[in-house]
């Protein structure tokens, strides 16, 4: 990838990734302040139920849709199946939380009316998503800033106004402004989002069949995301241990999840790429693709986690009036599994836009594996540090296999992304050093 020729594209993308991170700021300095350890936890388990049903049909309808839609000539009809297939999971997964609200609301030990939040979120939320792959597929990273902007800018200024009027006391007020910003960012897709999608129309059987077996496969590597990203760690936790334990150890993760945007940034126009470069053959390319993002990576998150340790102690134990004090060690757990993440991440991606899903599944179910093995005995013996401690040896599993498979599958090493990265960071410091002059 020639950074000069598509500095706008992967400036847009970065720039998407801006609001989720002042989000994340808002929500640790004013929701985590405003409710109390019990609220948080119950908002965190709701919240993550509907995390882990938008991507469940992520990975098992939209992303499959963006690999066959990237390719020339397809777009028009494999978006269509897409949105066909998606409305259909939504609405059946919404119902299925709707009417088994009471049995969840025992298990987690929630009110009913919070649990009933969640399938209004998917409803509110579906067509936002659906644009978002849209955009996604036609490089257009504007949109998606724009789209982004609305939902985490709307999110976060919907705490800050109700915590200035003392009114982001509870798990039910912070749910409805996600509510709320999920029904305005769907209102822009709908006007902005579309145009020149024809969603409506003839759809091929062949064509259904092969996006659901390539989304099988590819359902297998969502299950990693489902406990790094999606909360599946925090729902396990929240089943054995109190909400107020659920808030501390989703203080920490919330922290940590705010590191994962920089390669999520990435991976909105890594995978579609890749796929365009694999289609067309492009396969030094590919390989030169991969070396550059991974080493850039690696160099940003290293960098990030060891501040992020460093500070851990001084914002748990000096901003959060000493409440979330038990957050600062899972914290830095956590950090220690977080650039093998990255690495896990960007290299999925890759692999995955390139054709490679069946190797990013398998290590994907393996590390699930893994995490539980981990998790179930350490979430029961030792708390918010056994369930940290599942998720970081998860994740260093994750990061080392998935870059094994891809540094084989693109013909490179250590050596040779180490020597392109610093050739690359060489030539930025000439660069620097001669306009100086």
């Amino acid at each position: 990838m020639n950074l000069a020729h598509h500095f706008k594209l992967v400036s847009w993308a970065a720039a998407s990734k801006i609001p989720p991170v002042i989000y994340g700021f808002v929500f640790l300095f004013v929701l985590m302040t405003s409710l109390s350890p019990s609220e948080h936890g119950q908002y965190a388990t709701v919240y993550y139920f509907f995390t882990i049903i938008t991507l469940l049909v992520k990975f098992l309808i939209f992303h499959p849709m963006i690999h066959f839609a990237s390719a020339p000539g397809r777009f028009e009809r494999v978006t269509r199946i897409g949105f066909q297939l998606s409305g259909l999971f939504y609405i059946l997964f919404g119902l299925i939380i709707w009417f088994s609200a009471p049995v969840i609301s025992e298990m987690w030990r929630i009110p009913v009316n919070l649990v009933r939040i969640a399938p209004l979120l998917m409803a509110a939320i579906f067509f936002r998503e659906l644009g978002y792959c849209i955009q996604q597929t036609r490089f257009n990273t504007k949109n998606l800033f724009i789209i982004e902007s609305v939902y985490f800018l709307g999110s976060a200024s919907g705490f800050v106004v109700l915590a200035s009027m003392g009114k982001l006391t509870t798990a039910y007020s912070a749910l409805a402004v996600h509510l709320y910003a999920a029904i305005a960012s769907t209102m822009v897709v709908l006007i902005t989002g579309f145009r020149g999608t024809k969603l409506f129309g003839r759809i091929y059987l062949s064509e259904i069949k092969e996006l659901l077996q390539y989304g099988w496969t590819t359902l297998g590597i969502g299950f990693s995301g489902f406990i790094m990203s999606a909360g599946a760690d925090v729902l396990l936790f929240g089943a054995i241990f109190t909400q107020k334990e659920v808030g501390f150890y989703n203080g920490a993760k919330h922290a940590y999840r705010m590191l994962s945007n920089i390669s999520q940034a990435v991976a909105l126009v890594i995978m579609p790429y890749a796929s365009q470069l694999i289609a067309q053959k492009r396969f030094s390319e590919l390989k030169a693709t991969y070396e550059k993002v991974i080493g850039y990576i690696v160099a940003i998150a290293l960098t990030i986690c060891s501040v992020g340790w460093l500070i851990a102690g001084w914002v748990y134990g000096s901003l959060f009036k000493g409440e979330y004090v038990e957050s600062t060690p899972i914290l830095r757990l956590l950090l220690v599994g977080a650039t093998f993440e990255a690495i896990y991440t960007i290299s999925a991606n890759i692999l995955y836009g390139a054709g490679y899903a069946g190797s990013v599944a398998m290590i994907s179910l393996i590390t699930v594996a893994i995490w539980l093995v981990v998790s179930i005995p350490g979430i029961y013996f030792w708390g918010g540090m056994g369930a940290a401690l599942g998720l970081t040896v998860a994740m260093i599993f994750a990061g080392i296999m998935q870059h094994k498979i891809a540094a084989e599958r693109f013909d490179t090493n250590f050596e040779n992304i180490a020597g392109r990265l610093g050739r690359n960071i060489s030539s930025i410091f000439k660069i620097l050093k001669s306009r100086n002059h």
